[in-house]
C-alpha cells in the first residue's frame, strides 16, 4: 500500500528512508516485513523531504480528530511523531525510556503495549537497556515461537490430503521445506505466503486453498504476536526498540484501492490508518484482508470512521467542508472494492454566522449578485 506525504518528513513507511543495504533486506522481505530499514534516527528528519498530493498532507492533519479506520485507535500525526523519537533518542536506559514512554501509551497497540509492560518490571531494576531485557526473554521466546509455527503449518494437513497425489506433493513440500526453516530460524512468513499463491490448483480445489491461506497467513508476526516481537527485535538497538513501540501506531494515509494495482490518489480512496494496518495488508484487497483478521472489526470501524467524518463537517471543519462530498464518495469506494453495504450518517452541513447568504439584488435590468451578510 503506497503512503503519501508531502511536506512533513516522512517517518518509517514503505518509501521511507533507506541505505543500500537496508533496500537489499527489504526486497529480501517485500513490504511489510523489514522493521529495521523503517526505523530512521530522529536527526533524518530534519534534513530530508517528500513530496505527495495534498489531500494526502491534508487529510494527515486531522490525525488528532480522527481514529484509525481500520481498528478504531488512536494515532500518532508524523509531525508529533518527529518530535517524540528526537527525544526519545536522548534516552539511553530503560528507565529513562519508560518514564518518557508512559505519556504515550495509550497509543501503544496490543503486542507494543504488552512489551512495554514487560520493560516496566524490568526497568527499576538497574541501569539497562531494551535490547538486555529481550535478550533474557529471548530463548523461551524462541521456542514458544517456533511451537506455534510448527502448529500452524502442521493445521492444514487434512486440507492437502484432499488434493490429488501431484498437487499434494508439491503442497506438503511446500510445508516441510517451511518447518526447515523454523528450526534454523530462517522462515519467512510473507515468502511461504507468495509461494502459495502462485500455486496453480484446478477450480474444484480453490476454496482448500484459500483455506490454507488463511491458516497460514495467521503465523505469528512481530506486530501481532508477543513472542515473535520479541526474537525479532532482541537483535535490535535500545533505540531502534524504543522507537519501535510508537511506530506502529503513526498515522499514514491508506489507499483503500492498492495503488500498486491502479488504485488512485484521490481523496475518495484514501483513509486513515495506523502504520501497522497499512503496512500489514499490503496491495491485499480490503474485503481479503478483513477476512483474514476477523477480530479487527473492520467493517463496523470503517462506519464509525465514516460518521467521524461527518460530524467534523457538521461541526465546521473546514477542511472536510471544503471536501463535503468525501464521506459519500469514500463509501462507494469501499463498496466497489469489497462489495460490502454499508450506511452511515448523511451529511447536514449547518449555516453559520460566518457563511454569506446569497441573494439578487433587485436593482438593475441584470440582478446583479450581491452577498448580504
Amino acid at each position: 500500500m503506497k503512503i503519501s506525504f508531502s511536506t512533513i518528513p516522512s517517518i518509517n513507511n514503505c518509501m521511507g528512508l533507506r541505505t543500500n543495504r537496508q533496500h537489499k533486506v527489504y526486497n529480501e522481505n517485500k513490504c511489510g516485513t523489514d522493521f529495521a530499514a523503517m526505523l530512521i534516527p530522529a536527526a533524518a528528519y530534519n534534513s530530508v523531504m517528500f513530496r505527495a498530493q495534498a489531500n494526502s498532507t491534508m487529510l494527515l492533519s486531522q490525525t488528532d480528530r480522527l481514529r484509525c479506520a481500520y481498528s478504531r485507535k488512536p494515532m500518532i500525526s508524523p509531525y508529533k511523531l518527529r518530535t517524540i523519537f528526537a527525544k526519545l533518542g536522548k534516552k539511553n536506559t530503560a528507565q529513562s525510556a519508560i518514564n518518557f514512554l508512559k505519556g504515550y501509551r495509550d497509543y501503544m497497540l496490543d503486542v507494543e503495549t504488552k512489551v512495554f509492560d514487560v520493560f516496566e518490571e524490568y526497568g527499576a531494576s538497574g541501569q539497562i537497556n531494551f535490547q538486555d531485557i529481550l535478550m533474557e526473554k529471548r530463548p523461551e521466546a524462541l521456542t514458544n515461537l517456533k511451537n506455534k509455527q510448527k502448529e500452524i503449518l502442521n493445521s492444514t494437513n487434512d486440507y492437502i490430503l484432499t488434493f490429488d497425489e501431484n498437487l499434494a506433493e508439491e503442497i506438503f513440500y511446500l510445508r516441510d521445506v517451511a518447518l526447515l526453516k523454523v528450526e534454523d530460524g530462517s522462515f519467512s512468513r510473507h515468502g511461504l505466503l507468495n509461494q502459495l499463491k502462485d500455486f496453480e490448483v484446478p477450480r474444484k480445489y480453490k476454496n482448500e486453498i484459500h483455506e490454507i491461506y488463511k491458516k497460514w497467513y495467521n503465523l505469528p508476526r512481530s506486530y501481532t504476536d508477543y513472542d515473535a516481537f520479541v526474537v525479532k527485535y532482541s537483535k535490535f538497538s535500545h533505540e531502534e526498540i524504543a522507537q519501535r513501540l510508537l511506530n506502529m501506531s503513526a498515522a499514514t494515509v491508506e489507499h483503500i484501492e492498492s495503488y500498486s494495482k491502479g488504485g488512485e490518489d484521490k481523496l475518495k480512496n484514501l483513509a486513515l490508518t495506523c502504520r501497522l494496518y497499512n503496512q500489514d495488508k499490503g496491495d491485499m484487497n480490503l474485503s481479503e484482508y478483513e477476512e483474514c483478521n476477523p477480530d479487527i472489526g473492520i467493517k463496523q470501524n470503517l462506519i464509525k470512521y465514516v460518521n467521524d467524518v461527518v460530524r467534523e463537517i457538521n461541526n465546521g471543519n473546514a477542511f472536510f467542508i471544503k471536501n463535503n462530498s468525501y464521506p459519500e464518495d469514500f463509501i462507494a469506494q469501499v463498496v466497489k472494492n469489497t462489495g460490502w453495504k454499508i450506511k452511515t450518517k448523511k451529511v447536514v452541513l449547518k449555516q453559520t454566522a460566518q457563511q454569506p447568504k446569497l441573494t439578487s439584488s433587485r436593482k438593475g435590468a441584470n440582478r446583479y449578485r450581491n452577498y448580504r451578510r
